[in-house]
């Protein structure tokens, strides 16, 4: 996405749908235990499908941990949220939802959302103080509603608490805007809450991990062919084919019979037909 917003600002619907399509991504991650912590545009990446798909977990962390100031990591400026940026949190629901916020407008507006026309002016010093004050610009496309806007500066208000409280509430948002613009709401794809709960995320290095299991069914053909392997074809690491299905003498005799008597059948129309019998 990245290197698409750069050569021109994206279409309304195309962003809406993405927009639906990373919130639904995050809420998985959120439900499972995990922050992103690096959400931009050169983070979503385009399938062969055309597919957008949310891509680099390389400095994600562990969700409601106790929070370590050592291991704080600077994150992508113009995307990051005034919190993250002052280094008062490792990450949080509510800092995802900015920078989620701030790709979108990013994708729409054809530059970060306190970027100026000046690269001069832009540098990382700068930037922080300008998100520090979360002051929004508006988009100024006569294509995207104010309703949208204000959704937008919402999910870069400087109080984490205005913000859409949640990735999934984001999405929703979002879908109403597409309903009200006449488009096809985006499918929400969430992964199911009992399966979140079941599998949560942990960096520990002395998380307990299960047992390998196995899916093989033991009494299966393929593992009764490879019982018959030879030592040479085993070494080959070759695996004989199912042998082909045989048709029993009385199957075949059935088969043949119906095959001869539909022939005479046939031969004996045609010469009705040609002696002129039937008309």
């Amino acid at each position: 996405m990245s290197a698409r917003y750069k050569e021109a600002p994206l279409s309304l619907a195309s962003v809406l749908d993405t927009s639906v399509r990373m919130a639904a991504a995050l809420e998985t991650a959120h439900r499972s235990g995990l922050l992103h912590r690096d959400i931009k545009p050169s983070n979503i990446l385009i399938t062969t499908l055309g597919t957008p798909v949310l891509a680099d977990f390389g400095i994600a962390m562990s969700l409601g941990g106790v929070e370590d100031t050592d291991s704080l990591i600077a994150m992508s400026v113009p995307w990051s949220s005034p919190e993250a940026l002052q280094e008062s949190t490792t990450g949080t629901v509510a800092s995802e939802v900015w920078s989620l916020g701030a790709t979108i407008y990013t994708l729409l507006a054809g530059h970060s959302p306190f970027a100026t026309t000046d690269r001069a002016k832009d540098s990382h010093d700068q930037l922080r103080a300008r998100i520090y004050k979360a002051a929004y610009t508006p988009l100024g496309r006569t294509d995207v509603p104010m309703a949208f806007e204000q959704f937008l500066a919402r999910t870069m208000s400087r109080d984490p608490a205005k913000r859409p409280i949640s990735m999934l509430a984001f999405a929703e948002e979002v879908r109403w805007m597409q309903y009200e613009l006449g488009l096809p709401p985006t499918t929400i794809e969430v992964a199911a809450a009992e399966w979140a709960a079941a599998a949560p995320v942990s960096f520990a290095d002395n998380a307990p991990r299960g047992p390998v299991l196995t899916t093989v069914n033991k009494n299966s053909r393929r593992a009764t062919r490879a019982q018959k392997i030879s030592p040479q074809a085993a070494r080959r690491g070759e695996v004989p084919a199912a042998p082909a299905s045989a048709t029993s003498p009385m199957r075949a005799a059935i088969i043949g019979g119906v095959i001869g008597a539909t022939g005479l059948l046939l031969v004996g129309a045609l010469v009705l037909w040609l002696t002129g019998v039937i008309g």
